[in-house]
């Protein structure tokens, strides 16, 4: 009896999983903060943004994508010139979160355990940089490695690495990196099933935006 009711209830959770899938309104909600968060340009546009993202997390706190980007908004908030531990320090618990979701993909939050490392040393390089300078390649190298056709931590590693001074930079081909996250944002498709952001590191590189893919 009580693994007839085991199996009734894991039938139960793998239907409400396909159903969140399938909810209209969940992509619908993640479509628009997802758009207002890419075309955020002033503090005051992310936080908005994140503020949608919060409020899509308390009707599906299972969904691990709305948690994802409130602490990308924190990290770019301070990339912005937002100067708070306070939202550092949201960030990593909210990645720490995702790193025990069920169906979280990994390679994308240890990319963004990466670019936390990114922000703290870049709120503070004084006190911060000596401490931590080899954090973010260890995540970003531990997100390639799962998942090497992921634009992001190729791209935000080599733009991470052309940051930091000669005898501490390590041996990354910036330029191949560079050429390769380009064909990988070329072949994504847009959608709410994975992050979108990281095409602004390519163009810092590259000089230029990403080709528009060909059809």
């Amino acid at each position: 009896m009580k693994k007839f009711i085991l199996i009734l209830a894991m039938a139960a959770a793998a239907s409400l999983a396909a159903a969140n899938d399938n909810d209209p309104q969940y992509r619908t909600a993640m479509e628009q903060a997802i758009e207002a968060v890419m075309s955020a340009r002033e503090l005051d546009e992310l936080m908005a943004a994140r503020q949608r993202f919060e409020m899509i997390a308390g009707v599906y706190p299972e969904r691990w994508m709305p948690l994802y980007y409130i602490a990308y908004c924190d990290l770019d908030a301070v990339f912005k010139g937002h100067d708070s531990q306070a939202l550092l320090d949201d960030a990593k618990s909210r990645i720490e979160t995702l790193l025990e979701m069920d169906g979280a993909d990994l390679s994308e939050v240890y990319t963004l355990y990466g670019y936390y490392y990114f922000a703290l040393i870049a709120g503070d390089p004084g006190n911060n940089g000596q401490l931590y300078y080899a954090k973010p390649t260890e995540y970003f190298n531990r997100a390639i490695e799962l998942d090497p056709e992921n634009p992001r931590p190729l791209i935000v590693r080599a733009f991470y690495v052309t940051q930091l001074p000669d005898f501490i930079r390590p041996r990354v081909d910036v330029e191949r990196d560079t050429a390769k996250a380009a064909e990988l944002f070329a072949a994504q498709e847009p959608g709410v099933e994975k992050p979108q952001w990281g095409e602004f590191y390519y163009t810092a590189l590259a000089g230029r935006p990403l080709p528009v893919a060909q059809d």
